[in-house]
């Protein structure tokens, strides 16, 4: 595999998760020191064991992603055992439950948006500005085709993925040729992951005997492997993507053709 990214520290939070642990090993797999970011170290660690990581290479940790405390003290170790971070990868995130939005408990609205919307702010606060003093840095956020279309049930996870879209353009615009930090996010379909399944799930709690007739899926007949997803995050921190700043790259496969 051609090694875009040896030497480079390259965070993905969320990284236990499908697509998570998948953009890790893409990373790691072009030659970057990896540091994979979840709720609980030993989540992150057996994906390191499960894909035969060289330590040297990795650094895991557990943290609270809603704890701004936690962010800047892990940033914080990620810069004295490395020095530098040259990509950021904020995949962190909750769907909550699929439901009517006026069923939906306040709480679990504040849920969503504090790991999805405030987790991303916190993560490119103390990150932001060291990429800034480097003079180089690619910023990739997790959006989602929910974050482009008002799908019912979908109405905090939603309206979070569309706050993420936006709030990359705005980030873009501060800095680009100014800081030399490129800021994008990537909008997936439906992805093969536990997500998915718990989708279905909810769907089934809904009333729908069949899930899979609520899924569109788009000309390619499926949704997408974490992998796939994994190679756009690569493509959009690399040099090959110079010119890409503030877009929102939609991965569904086609699903929101009509």
């Amino acid at each position: 595999m051609e090694q875009r990214f040896t030497d480079k520290v390259v965070i993905t939070t969320g990284a236990a998760g499908g697509i998570g642990k998948a953009v890790a090993k893409r990373f790691y797999d072009e030659g970057a020191k990896v540091v994979m970011l979840d709720v609980k170290k030993e989540w992150v660690d057996a994906v390191v064991e499960k894909f035969g990581m060289d330590p040297e290479r990795v650094f895991s940790a557990g943290f609270d992603i809603t704890d701004e405390e936690a962010v800047k003290n892990v940033i914080d170790e990620v810069m004295a055992k490395w020095g530098r971070i040259d990509v950021l990868n904020n995949i962190a995130g909750n769907g909550g439950d699929q439901m009517d939005m006026e069923e939906k408990p306040l709480a679990e609205w504040q849920m969503v948006y504090d790991i999805n919307v405030f987790g991303t702010v916190r993560m490119i606060k103390y990150v932001l500005p060291i990429m800034k003093a480097q003079k180089s840095g690619a910023i990739t956020n997790t959006s989602s085709v929910s974050g482009m279309f008002g799908y019912a049930g979908e109405s905090a996870y939603g309206s979070s993925k569309w706050a993420v879209r936006g709030l990359t353009k705005n980030i873009a615009n501060e800095n680009g040729g100014v800081t030399g930090v490129r800021v994008n996010s990537v909008a997936p379909g439906w992805v093969n992951t536990a997500m998915f399944q718990k989708a279905l799930d909810d769907y089934i709690a809904q009333g729908y005997e069949d899930p899979m007739a609520n899924v569109t899926l788009g000309p390619l007949g499926r949704p997408a492997e974490p992998s796939e997803i994994a190679a756009v995050f690569a493509f959009l921190a690399s040099d090959d993507a110079a010119i890409i700043n503030g877009s929102n790259i939609l991965c569904d496969g086609g699903m929101t053709l009509g």
